[in-house]
């Protein structure tokens, strides 16, 4: 039960993290960069199943799931783009 606890209080601090960069990370534009938000992200979604199977503080746990999910997504559609580009690598 604590492992969980620390695993819900985790994946909010990164949700809270997320919010306070999003600005800066959509004025700067997307970078490979990115991916070192993808554990956070990967923490909050299992945050969120966490809090729905405990039955706790639901409108956590329900609201922001699959737009997390689709945030690893964007991360993988993105980093694919910029391979395509030929943007991905440093020259």
């Amino acid at each position: 039960m604590p492992s969980r606890c620390f695993l819900i209080g985790y994946g909010c601090l990164q949700f809270l993290l997320l919010l306070r960069l999003l600005p800066w990370m959509l004025e700067q534009g997307f970078s490979p960069s990115f991916w070192g938000f993808s554990f956070g992200l990967a923490a909050m979604t299992g945050c969120g199943f966490h809090l729905i199977a405990e039955q706790r503080l639901l409108f956590l746990g329900y609201f922001p799931r699959h737009r997390r999910l689709r945030l690893v997504m964007l991360l993988l559609l993105a980093t694919l783009n910029l391979a395509r580009q030929g943007r991905l690598w440093v020259k």
